[in-house]
């Protein structure tokens, strides 16, 4: 992708982000509804989602989520109650949690919130205006946060280098220890296989861009 983009080319690119980031936030910013898992399993949404590839890690994940929809599809009830209990138990509480959604606890030595990381966070957003939905009531750093900026920015032509920067500054800084605390904790294959999609997908939005942009 050495040679500049084409105006059509770079539209399909930045729908196939915007698809991305759209779907991970949903996954990871609150506990999803049932109307939310039954439209992934009906609409088969993960069945078009960007950048996968046979063996990549994309596909390995979605291959576990598409296995719980399967052993789910009679019981709409217990895939829920399954899945919101998975995302309590591993990013919310009342009980230590096993996979912080915050960068700063991956990021800092104490393993605290509100550390340097959460504040060169909040300047990025900025930027943008970007206020988190929860603020500041959740640190800025959260999983769900980061990933919903990473959406508004992929429907910006002007901010290809920005995304690129908060990839390589943020995300891709604390992702794979995140994705591998999900998999070594996670409940049910739903979030085993999210926890996998989730640092394939910014491996490879962090490869794309600095194709694009040389």
């Amino acid at each position: 992708m050495g040679e500049k983009l084409n105006t059509e080319d770079l539209k399909i690119i930045m729908e196939m982000r915007q698809y991305g980031y759209d779907v991970l936030k949903k996954i990871f910013y609150v506990e999803p509804s049932k109307s939310l898992l039954q439209a992934m399993r009906d609409n088969e949404i993960f069945d078009s989602f960007p950048f996968r590839e046979e063996g990549n890690l994309i596909d390995t994940g979605i291959n576990f989520i598409t296995k719980f929809f399967a052993d789910k599809k009679d019981n709409d009830d217990e895939m829920t109650s399954e899945v919101r209990w998975d995302f309590t138990q591993l990013f919310v509480g009342p009980y230590a949690l096993p996979a912080p959604p915050w960068e700063s606890v991956y990021r800092s030595n104490e393993h605290l919130l509100y550390q340097d990381t959460a504040f060169e966070v909040r300047k990025e957003y900025l930027k943008y205006n970007f206020i988190p939905k929860n603020y500041p009531h959740e640190a800025d750093d959260h999983i769900g946060f980061e990933l919903d900026f990473m959406l508004r920015l992929a429907g910006n032509e002007d901010a290809l280098k920005d995304s690129r920067k908060f990839l390589d500054v943020h995300l891709s800084q604390w992702v794979s220890e995140f994705s591998r605390d999900i998999q070594k904790y996670a409940l049910t294959e739903f979030y085993r296989g999210a926890g996998i999609i989730l640092k394939g997908f910014v491996l490879e939005d962090m490869n794309l861009l600095g194709e694009i942009l040389g």
